[in-house]
Formats: structure tokens, sequence, C-alpha cells
């Protein structure tokens, strides 16, 4: 029957060869598969996000200012040496344009708020408007062990029954979901839970480089409980 053979998974897993180092969620094979935790490289991942997906990045604090309109002549050295005055600053960047402009990124967010609060400076005998700049986007973190991983880019045609024959195989091993879309279609991503936080270490550990048919599998804590997939 289907997903009977030989080795971890039957017909569908084979050890991951050298030139197949996992690459992340979007790989070549699979370049528009949808991974909750990939960074966002298109449209299509934007779309994904959209759709209810853990958003990929996080918001940082805010640690720059925007000084506007900026006197001719200034430099990125005598920018930043009149706003050390607020605290360390970590670079300073003058941009021409109509009007010209300046950012100022501070190694705190203290420091920031600070010389937005000041509102206006004055730079060679011009007063230039001073407002907080973007926050920066940080890379969103894995999630931290948990008892629970979850198996991205999956062949779309994988049956339950070779999932379980592969994670049958790890000690603890609980209970396998695998997730589908709306419309009953299987998503290519599925969840596997252990009885502890140590054996889902060791099967992701165990899981790393693993190819399922042709497709690089992508093994990540989970930072959905069991009972959220009920």
């Amino acid at each position: 029957g289907k997903g009977k053979g030989k080795g971890k998974g039957g017909k569908w897993a084979q050890a991951a060869p050298a030139a197949l180092q996992p690459r992340g969620a979007f790989t070549s094979l699979a370049p528009t598969r949808y991974h909750p935790y990939a960074p966002p490289k298109s449209a299509k991942a934007k779309g994904n996000k959209a759709k209810g997906g853990p958003k990929p990045h996080t918001t940082g604090p805010v640690m720059a200012v925007k000084i506007q309109p900026m006197p001719q002549g200034v430099t990125n050295q005598q920018l930043a040496e009149v706003f050390a005055a607020f605290g360390d600053v970590e670079s300073a960047v003058v941009k021409a344009g109509t009007p010209s402009f300046g950012y100022v990124n501070f190694t705190a967010p203290e420091s920031a708020q600070a010389a937005a609060a000041a509102e206006q400076i004055e730079l060679k005998g011009q007063w230039c408007t001073v407002t907080l700049g973007k926050a920066r986007n940080v890379p969103a973190a894995e999630p931290g062990p948990t008892n629970g991983i979850g198996l991205f880019n999956l062949p779309f045609d994988i049956t339950e029954e070779v999932l379980q024959e592969l994670l049958a195989q790890h000690e603890g091993f609980q209970v396998v979901k695998m997730v589908h879309r709306k419309g009953g279609d299987f998503s290519g991503y599925a969840f596997a839970y252990f009885d502890t936080v140590e054996n889902a270490e060791n099967a992701r550990a165990l899981l790393y480089g693993l190819v399922m048919g042709e497709q690089q599998v992508d093994v990540k804590f989970s930072t959905k409980s069991l009972e959220e997939l009920q």
C-alpha cells in the first residue's frame, strides 16, 4: 500500500544529498510554497501572510529621527556630532533631494525619543524639523523548543499514513496533524507532537535535511498547541 517501503517514510523519504542542504522555507524545488516562518520574498509571500499566516517579521523599537530640510553643506559627521547630545549615535546620513533631509540612528530608543521631543534643531543657522523615524523590521525569531514540531514544504500528495510511519520511529511521538485548506486540500505542512520537549528536540535534529519525494522538508518548532489544531 501507499507509504510502504524501507527506511524512514518508505518511498517518500531519503537522506538529503550534500547539494541539498536546507535553504529555508522557499526552496528552488518549490519556490512558491507557503511556510509560516518564511521571510517575505514576493507578492505571493505577502498574500499568504494576509490570509492569516504568522507574520515573518516583527517591528522593533524606533531608534531613528528624520531631520528636514537639511541645510546645504552639512556632512554625515557634522550631523552625528550635533545629535550626540541626545545619546550614542550609531550612524547619520544626509540625503540629497528637494528638500534634502537626513537620518540619525541611535543605539537606544530613548535617545531617538529625546531628539524628537526637541522638535526643532539649528544647523548652520537654519532651523530644521526633527521627527521620529520609522520602526525597524527585525526578522522573527524561530520559536523556542516546544513539544511540537512543524514539517513544512511537504509534497501535496503525501498521506497521513506515510507521516505516521516516519514519525513513529522517533521516541515519544504522539500524534501528527496535517493542515488543510477550507476546500479540503492539503496545505503542504503538518504538525507533530511528542510527550516531552526533549523528545521533540531530538526528532527535529534527526529530521534535519530530510527530503520527501523531491522536496526539501523544513522542520521548525511549532508555535501552535495541539488544542489549537483540534
